[in-house]
């Protein structure tokens, strides 16, 4: 007897609270560097850190990421050993592309810090990060081996533990040297400590990993291959559309630039969170219930995950558009204003991304990575066309602009897909109900923000209270979240599924 909603329940909210935890002190570390690095440094940092994520995807060719679905397929079978050989080819392959990255960052470190960089500190931290970078992929086996066995505490812990580390040690490292070498410190030293603390305290305890298991399989290896060869693609594109950006203007236009797309974009990647940590539980319960046949509980799943996160995001995603000056002058220094417009057309896009983020889920889950690779890169070619034409001229925000519309992009072409595999009807209709409710509501606080006299932070806050108190009226009137509708999703908790 599996309890199917409750379990996945359980594991969102666990992972929901330590997302938002690990987000918030992933912003707080952004902010941090912000106010004690020049804008300059802020974004050579940040300019560093795309250029090293974009190989990151490549160092693994995919197959540790094939371990959250490979996993609970052998655990449906019982077959511990084949798990632990797939992690183990994962640590092998790892390994081996880990030294060839390595090698060709220190042999071109010279040339990217002075014709692409243009800085003289770039070449020195090019080559520290990239070392932090190469424990830190093997800190990533243990973290999709946890979503695989879906132990969601260290899943969902290890990044929340890495964004705590870092401020502590970028804060110490400050206190002794105020310039870019204290964050640079902090991302090379904290994969080494939790690569230590995850391996012996998870990984051998709570997986109960055993190495002697780890035997060649040309059956398994070309399974992981295979799949993982579709992830690599599949995450190719992805990559692209959260570096590319970044990317570019590091090469068209000023650090300064790039400073302020990193402050403002990751931002809009907050309300991301809401599905992605939803899609982190559904992966493998998904590839679960495909494999037991249990094709009705999954579509029942699938419809309440695109429904429910949109109560929030939208209305979110609204307000921080209009809120995007007060929300940067809070955050930042007075220079980084200059991004409140691009601030306005992520937040837009970002609602595509986390429906995105939701269809790319189910379709990993029931085994179909090759059409996810489609939408990707369909999407992170039309990225990189719009980012060529918009950044030289328009600077961040043609980034913002080209990283939108692969967003709406990969959205529609996700609807159209999903609905042809799985068969199941789109809450357009809600999704419109949320959209009206939402701007009848920021219309009532835009007129009323001209009559409250507050400072900035209460009157802000008053906003939001007002803002909130308005769509959750609407939203009942409308019958977009009924009463009944809560009634029934709250007994699915108490409902034993036969399997």
């Amino acid at each position: 007897m599996t309890n199917y909603t409750k379990k996945a329940a359980k594991s969102t909210v666990i992972i929901f609270i330590a997302t938002l935890a690990a987000a918030f002190f992933g912003y707080i570390v952004r902010i941090f560097f912000a106010k004690n690095l020049t804008i300059e440094e802020f974004g050579l940092f940040y300019s560093i850190i795309a250029f090293l994520g974009l190989f990151n995807i490549f160092k693994s060719l995919g197959v540790d990421k094939s371990l959250a679905y490979f996993i609970p397929k052998f655990n449906s079978e019982k077959n511990k050993k084949n798990a632990d050989k797939a992690i183990g080819y994962s640590i092998t392959i790892l390994f081996a592309t880990n030294i060839i990255f390595i090698i060709g960052i220190f042999l071109l470190s010279n040339f990217l810090g002075k014709y692409y960089f243009k800085n003289n500190d770039a070449q020195l931290i090019l080559l520290i990060m990239a070392g932090g970078f190469f424990i830190d992929s093997f800190t990533n086996i243990i973290k999709y081996a946890a979503q695989g066995y879906q132990e969601m505490i260290p899943f969902s812990t290890l990044d929340l533990a890495r964004m705590i580390l870092i401020i502590i040690i970028s804060y110490f490292a400050f206190k002794i040297n105020h310039n870019i070498f204290g964050p640079v410190a902090a991302y090379a030293i904290t994969p080494l400590l939790l690569l230590i603390f995850y391996y012996y305290i998870f990984f051998k305890k709570v997986f109960e990993f055993k190495i002697e298991n780890f035997r060649f399989s040309k059956k398994l290896s070309y399974n992981l291959r295979n799949y993982g060869f579709q992830i690599l693609l599949l995450y190719s594109g992805g990559i692209i559309l959260s570096y590319s950006g970044t990317i570019i203007l590091t090469y068209f236009r000023s650090l300064s630039e790039v400073g302020i797309y990193n402050a403002v974009y990751p931002l809009t990647l907050l309300l991301g969170y809401i599905p992605l940590t939803i899609t982190n539980v559904l992966v493998p319960i998904t590839s679960e219930l495909k494999n037991k046949g249990m094709l009705n509980h999954l579509k029942d799943g699938i419809k309440i995950v695109y429904m429910y996160p949109f109560l929030f995001i939208i209305p979110a995603s609204l307000l921080l558009g209009f809120f995007s000056k007060t929300i940067i002058f809070i955050l930042f220094q007075p220079q980084y204003l200059s991004g409140s417009n691009t601030l306005k057309i992520l937040a837009a896009g970002s609602v595509f991304y986390s429906l995105h983020v939701i269809t790319y889920s189910i379709l990993m889950g029931i085994g179909k990575p090759k059409l996810n690779t489609k939408i990707v890169i369909s999407g992170g070619i039309i990225n990189i066309i719009l980012s060529l034409a918009l950044i030289p001229k328009l600077g961040f925000f043609g980034a913002a602009v080209a990283t939108s519309s692969s967003y709406i992009l990969m959205s529609i072409m996700g609807i159209l897909i999903i609905r042809k595999y799985i068969n199941i009807k789109m809450p357009y209709i809600q999704w419109f109900k949320i959209t009206i409710s939402s701007l009848i509501s920021l219309l009532a606080i835009s007129f009323l923000s001209k009559k409250i006299l507050l400072a900035l932070i209460p009157k802000t806050f008053v906003l939001l209270i007002i803002f909130s108190v308005i769509y959750a009226i609407i939203i009942l009137f409308m019958r977009t979240l009924s009463i009944e509708e809560i009634k029934n999703l709250m007994k699915r908790f108490k409902k034993d599924i036969k399997t």
